[in-house]
């Protein structure tokens, strides 16, 4: 296309006109936004206990980590027997982590039933 094609296409003013129906469907999605209702906002009143829980493991592992090995933590409570030996098996085969998380969630699950009801 030459310069002068371009110039004599852009440089004419015919009229635009919308096809027809344009201006109807244009208009029917326009009061069908405006009923809409607006989106859910995210629930974050239930989202509080996991993300307390997550500081609070997040918090642990940061406080575990400082402390010297072999250092008794400040203020630690003797654990029943049970769960001493729990422990124990869960260090010996390296299973502390999936401990950590059926606790965990098996906590979590009990505070947003008890905050459910």
């Amino acid at each position: 296309m030459k310069d002068e094609e371009l110039d004599r296409i852009l440089s004419s003013e015919d009229d635009l006109i919308p096809s027809s129906g344009f201006v109807s469907s244009v208009m029917e999605a326009v009061r069908q936004e405006s009923v809409t209702p607006p989106p859910i906002s995210f629930p974050w009143k239930h989202a509080m206990p996991g993300l307390a829980g997550l500081a609070v493991t997040l918090g642990w592992i940061v406080r575990g980590g400082m402390m010297q090995p072999g250092q008794p933590a400040v203020g630690q409570v003797p654990l029943p027997a049970l769960f001493t030996t729990i422990l124990e098996t869960a260090t010996r085969f390296d299973a502390g982590w999936v401990l950590l998380t059926l606790l965990l969630t098996w906590v979590l699950v009990k505070f947003s039933v008890r905050l459910a009801r």
